[in-house]
């Protein structure tokens, strides 16, 4: 999780955020985003190469109608 948020952030240009570990055996952690704005740089920073357009679809139309 370490390399994908130093990624994220030296790719995606986002700041960085604390691992946050959310199983009692420390294999399972998150990183959390709920800026909008750091969300979309994340997205179109991945979306240089959809696979699936479906999904792509979606996650456009969540952004342009976010639940706040």
């Amino acid at each position: 999780m370490e390399s994908i948020n130093n990624i994220l952030y030296l790719e995606a240009k986002v700041q960085k955020k604390k691992v946050q570990i959310v199983s009692q055996n420390g294999k399972t952690a998150t990183l959390d985003f709920a800026s909008l704005n750091e969300i979309k740089q994340i997205l179109d920073y991945i979306y240089d190469d959809p696979h699936c357009e479906s999904y792509w679809n979606a996650v456009h139309e969540k952004l342009k109608n976010p639940i706040i």
